[in-house]
């Protein structure tokens, strides 16, 4: 079995090409044919050591890299039941999707609706299952609330714009250039500003009528952390979805009330994602959204597996325009 993982933490050069038994489901487990994983900026994390808690502990070298993935039931374990071969199922949130098979738990997987393209489903999955959370569980979006979302680069901004708009949300958004910008706007933010004005904060706190934001979303991480919570309303919510583009520094607990008594959270899918039920109930209500025509997602590049490195590379470069995916 063809495969993409690493035997070191590391850059680019730590990929490597392996060769694998094909693998065996056991009970409880579904082994599946991979049609397409995702390529995110959690993988460059992992691939670089910085999530060892979270994503790599207790694994040890070498180990296969991939958080998402589509494709179609290939053999299952004793114990599953209605997971016949052939089936198209997605998941998230299980390692291992860089691969021509991959090993998954039954209750991780959700059925792709015949009518929806499996590469727009293996999109949906990270980005679009975290955007469901962040705007109906980790801060449910109400008619009139005032939301900042800080890009980062990445698909994930967009459909959050999309997702708090159609809740009634009134969404300003941060861009990082010009053809972000333009996408965000499509998603519908009211306005875009563009994260190298030196007076961003003044900007985006005039836009706010000088109030402040219901919540900020920031899909960015890094030093922009201390913009979300200069902009929060007081005792408002800041949320840092898990796997963004910069992992966030060290905060002192103390400027949380120096902003306003804002909140912080960090938003960890595997956290929103407990079950089977949590898993098909949000998995179904965002393909739902796809085929009404009310989510729109973009798969900027689908590359072969054996270009796994590039992939990281035009990660790194944000230049692929959408959703990375590779091709086993």
């Amino acid at each position: 079995m063809r495969a993409i993982g690493i035997r070191r933490f590391g850059g680019v050069d730590a990929l490597e090409a392996m060769d694998l038994p094909k693998p065996e489901p056991g009970p409880g487990e579904v082994r599946v044919k991979v049609a397409f994983a995702g390529v995110k900026p959690t993988d460059a994390h992992v691939r670089a050591g910085a999530f060892v808690d979270n994503h790599a502990s207790g694994r040890s070298f070498p180990f296969v890299l991939g958080y998402e993935g589509v494709g179609h039931v290939d053999a299952a374990g004793t114990g599953v039941d209605g997971l016949d071969a052939g089936r198209r199922v997605a998941w998230c949130g299980h390692g291992g999707s860089y691969a021509e098979f991959q090993i998954v738990p039954a209750w991780r997987l959700a059925d792709i609706p015949e009518g929806l393209a499996l590469d727009i489903a293996c999109a949906l999955q990270l980005d679009g299952l975290m955007a469901h959370a962040l705007v109906t569980s980790a801060f449910p979006v109400r008619d009139g609330d005032r939301l900042l979302v800080q890009s980062g680069g990445g698909a994930l901004a967009a459909m959050v714009v999309q997702s708090a708009v159609q809740r009634g949300a009134h969404v300003i958004a941060v861009a990082h250039g010009a053809s972000e910008a333009a996408a965000l706007r499509r998603a519908g933010a009211g306005h875009v500003v563009v994260a190298a004005d030196d007076q961003i904060v003044r900007e985006l706190m005039l836009l706010s009528d000088g109030k402040g934001y219901d919540a900020v979303i920031n899909c960015d991480g890094g030093k922009t952390l201390e913009t979300s919570l200069r902009c929060a309303r007081r005792r408002g919510v800041v949320l840092l979805p898990g796997g963004g583009r910069q992992p966030t520094a060290p905060l002192k607990p103390e400027l949380l009330g120096a902003s306003g008594s804002v909140y912080l959270t960090y938003v960890h899918l595997p956290d929103y994602l407990q079950d089977a039920h949590e898993i098909r109930w949000r998995t179904g209500e965002v393909f739902a959204a796809v085929e009404a025509g009310r989510l729109d997602v973009q798969v900027g590049r689908i590359m072969p597996l054996s270009a796994a490195r590039e992939a990281h590379l035009a990660l790194a470069a944000e230049v692929y325009g959408g959703t990375l995916l590779l091709k086993p």
